[in-house]
C-alpha cells in the first residue's frame, strides 16, 4: 500500500509541475524559461521554433556559454526545428546551439558576438550574418 501512494504522489507531482510550467509559458508555447543568460528568455512554440529574446532595458540580453551542449532547452530538442535570436540579444555564447539539429536560424541585427561552435552540428544549409557582427 505504501508503494501505491508513493507512485501516486510522484505522478501527481510530475503532472502538477508540468501543467503549472506550461501555464506560465503562454498560449501555443510548449516550453519556456528565463535561465539562458543575462536578461535572457527562451520559448519553444507548437511549430518547433525556439525563440530567444532579451528581457533587459530596451529588450537587451545575452545567451550564456554552453560548451557541453547543456543548454536549458536541451531536454526539448526533439521539439525544435529552427531558432530565432530576437532583436535585443547582443551575444551568443560558445556552444549555445551546438548539436541542436536546427534546420534554420534567424539572427537579429543587434548580435555583435557569436561564440565558438555556437551552431556546430546542426542541419543548417545557410545562415545570414548581421552586419552588426564584430566577432565570431
Amino acid at each position: 500500500m505504501k508503494k501505491f501512494f508513493l507512485i501516486l504522489g510522484t505522478v501527481v507531482l510530475t503532472f502538477g509541475i508540468a501543467n503549472e510550467s506550461r501555464a506560465e509559458c503562454g498560449k501555443d508555447i510548449l516550453y519556456c524559461g528565463d535561465d539562458c543568460g543575462t536578461n535572457c528568455h527562451w520559448e519553444i512554440d507548437s511549430t518547433g521554433v525556439l525563440t530567444v529574446s532579451g528581457t533587459g532595458q530596451n529588450g537587451s540580453g545575452s545567451i550564456d556559454d554552453y560548451p557541453q551542449s547543456d543548454s536549458p532547452w536541451k531536454p526539448y530538442l526533439s521539439n525544435i526545428e529552427s531558432a530565432v535570436i530576437s532583436n535585443g540579444i547582443t551575444s551568443i555564447g560558445h556552444g549555445a546551439f551546438y548539436n541542436n539539429g536546427l534546420k534554420s536560424v534567424s539572427i537579429a541585427d543587434t548580435v555583435t558576438n557569436i561564440g565558438i561552435s555556437s551552431f556546430q552540428g546542426n542541419l543548417l544549409t545557410s545562415v545570414e550574418l548581421p552586419e552588426s557582427l564584430k566577432t565570431i
